[in-house]
């Protein structure tokens, strides 16, 4: 029990800061990987009271068998008065022969703008003889448009 969990509590002049990792033993084992981390800081004498800053992760991979195997990152953060932003990927590993190819997209949402900020994939390929190739398409960037 005592090596799932990590827990680190820094007090600093003005903050608080607290990481927390669980990461199950019964879901880390036979080349798959479960990992929980959540990060939070607190001001206590913010200028509306309390202040707190919560991140969130949760990611999970290796699932699938020698040919094909997935990983997934959720991530979120929030003030504990509404959610700040999230963001979500997938990765996809596929072995043929002595090549693998990973195909992934990732996409990030904020709730400031209230639409998602960021879209984008990418494909690669490795274990050819004259290296590795690999392509990234954003499929849409909201950052730099307004409206």
């Amino acid at each position: 029990m005592e090596e799932e969990h990590a827990l680190k509590f820094t007090a600093k002049n003005k903050d608080f800061e607290a990481q927390w990792n669980f990461s199950p033993a019964d879901l880390n084992k036979d080349g798959q990987n479960v990992d929980l981390q959540v990060n939070a800081n607190c001001n206590p004498s913010g200028k509306k009271g309390a202040e707190v800053d919560l991140n969130t992760k949760l990611a999970f991979g290796g699932f699938g068998n020698d040919s094909v195997k997935s990983w997934t990152e959720v991530e979120a953060n929030t003030d504990l008065t509404k959610l700040q932003n999230a963001t979500a990927s997938q990765n996809i590993a596929i072995k043929s022969d002595d090549q693998t190819y990973h195909l992934g997209a990732k996409a990030t949402w904020s709730n400031e703008s209230k639409k998602a900020e960021e879209i984008y994939g990418q494909l690669v390929g490795s274990g050819f003889s004259w290296g590795t190739a690999w392509a990234r398409v954003a499929m849409m960037n909201s950052k730099d448009l307004s409206g």
